[in-house]
């Protein structure tokens, strides 16, 4: 059942045109959102993060951008995402730095780095994918991968009650998402994060307050 609600993995053309198709769908406000959003994240010396489902690279390279802009050294980046056309679209658009890793991995399975490898971890419109046994999966995988007073940043829906909201969300999250993205908007993501020793740090809203930009502090 699980495989019938979840659209986790980009494929065919969405995946090969997956920028574009995100900011004509936006009507090309796409691109200063995400900027914003991801100007969010703090970035410092000796800095490691990871992205999971991290699609094209786009992502990446933004924060990567704002490394180069704020003068950070000795950066490592690493994307994880599990598809074939991602994986080939994020190494062609990183290609030109040492510094930029790809993993060809399922987010909800161990991963080879020793616990507490990077500073921050960040995921994209991912989480709101899966069922929640596998939310708790990959959050676990994140308490591992995050040192004690690191911060995950979760890029994605909002905490919406659907039946409440206007008409367009409502014809959003039921014809055009995936159903288990009001799943996701019906959950408090705090009490989701707390069992994986995580406590909330702040809240970004965008989009009249659908989407959120969370981040959270690794306590332990």
């Amino acid at each position: 059942m699980a495989k019938q609600l979840s659209k986790v993995e980009v494929k065919g053309f969405e995946a090969r045109f997956y920028d574009t198709l995100m900011d004509i769908l936006t009507l090309g406000k796409y691109a200063k959102f995400i900027k914003t959003a991801l100007d969010k994240v703090e970035l410092h010396d000796n800095f490691r993060l990871i992205d999971f489902g991290a699609g094209t690279g786009r992502n990446i390279m933004l924060i990567n951008r704002n490394a180069e802009k704020k003068g950070i050294k000795n950066i490592e980046l690493y994307g994880a995402d599990i598809g074939d056309i991602m994986s080939e679209k994020f190494k062609k658009k990183t290609a030109a730095y040492s510094h930029i890793h790809f993993l060809k991995h399922d987010i909800r399975k161990d991963f080879d780095f020793e616990d507490g490898f990077f500073d921050a971890g960040f995921i994209s419109f991912v989480l709101h994918g899966f069922v929640q046994e596998d939310r708790d999966k990959i959050l676990a995988n994140f308490s591992k991968l995050i040192k004690p007073g690191g911060k995950l940043y979760i890029l994605d829906y909002n905490e919406i009650d659907v039946d409440k909201a206007s008409w367009y969300v409502k014809f959003f999250f039921r014809k055009l998402e995936c159903p288990l993205a009001e799943d996701f908007a019906n959950r408090n993501l705090e009490e989701m994060l707390q069992p994986f020793y995580f406590k909330k740090d702040n809240y970004f809203l965008f989009f009249r307050d659908i989407i959120r930009m969370a981040v959270f502090e690794k306590t332990v």
